[in-house]
Formats: C-alpha cells, sequence, structure tokens
C-alpha cells in the first residue's frame, strides 16, 4: 500500500450542499476539481441539520466505481467517483453529501498552472560556490 493511505484517515467533508443535480451521475466536488470518495462513510441528506436520510439503491446509486484507487495498492477498500440519483423527487433539490475524500481527479487548467510553477522555479538562481584553493 502506497504511503498516506495505509491509515485510512482521509479529510471527512460533512454536508457539503448539492443543488438540482437532476437525473444524470454527478460528480462529488469536495474542492474545485471531481473527487473520489469512499463507499464507507458516503450520505445524503436532505436538508443540512436533520437526520433525514436517502437510501442507497432506492434513492440514489454510486454510477461509477474507481478501480485503481480502491485496489490493493491505495485504499483497499471501495472507491467510488460519480453518484446517480434514481428517485425524481430528488433531482432538483438541495442535496447535503458527507464523504470520506480520497483524492481528486485533477483538471488540465490544474495541471496547466502547476506545470507552469515548474517553469518559472527552473530559472532560481542557484547559491555560487567557490571551489576551494589549495597552496
Amino acid at each position: 500500500m502506497i504511503k498516506g493511505f495505509e491509515n485510512r484517515r482521509y479529510t471527512y467533508i460533512t454536508r457539503k450542499k448539492f443543488t438540482n443535480v437532476g437525473s444524470k451521475e454527478f460528480y462529488i466536488i469536495a474542492y474545485r476539481d471531481p473527487a473520489l470518495f469512499t463507499h464507507r462513510g458516503f450520505h445524503i441528506y436532505l436538508d443540512e441539520f436533520s437526520n433525514v436520510e436517502l437510501i442507497l439503491n432506492k434513492d440514489y446509486i454510486f454510477a461509477s466505481t474507481d478501480s485503481l484507487y480502491g485496489g490493493p495498492t491505495f485504499t483497499n477498500e471501495t472507491v467510488h467517483s460519480t453518484v446517480k440519483m434514481i428517485n425524481s423527487n430528488y433531482w432538483n433539490v438541495d442535496l447535503y453529501i458527507s464523504f470520506y475524500w480520497v483524492a481528486d481527479y485533477i483538471s488540465a487548467e490544474m495541471l496547466n498552472r502547476f506545470d507552469r510553477s515548474l517553469i518559472k522555479t527552473r530559472h532560481i538562481k542557484l547559491p555560487y560556490f567557490k571551489r576551494p584553493h589549495f597552496c
């Protein structure tokens, strides 16, 4: 297992608001980019404070599973990347989703920004060291 995944202490996002998700599968966004999240600890609520929770396979399903992060090299537990609401009563309402955030899919924008920062750091002047002079 890769270091950092062995302790299974992922950031827990509590009741993040999603609005009008519709009938198609949708990504869970933890910060800016689509997130990978564990099956363990995943809950969808109808409001921010009550305990009215939607039911897996009745109100929603996990639409896709990530086999790389879900495999023994990383988390060794089920990791999903999208959710789909199958109960039409919840397509156009606010939903509050709690989940363990494992990783992000990186966007092209984020990758380009990272690449540009690497180019800038290549031009840093290193200190000049004189060779020792022996008599």
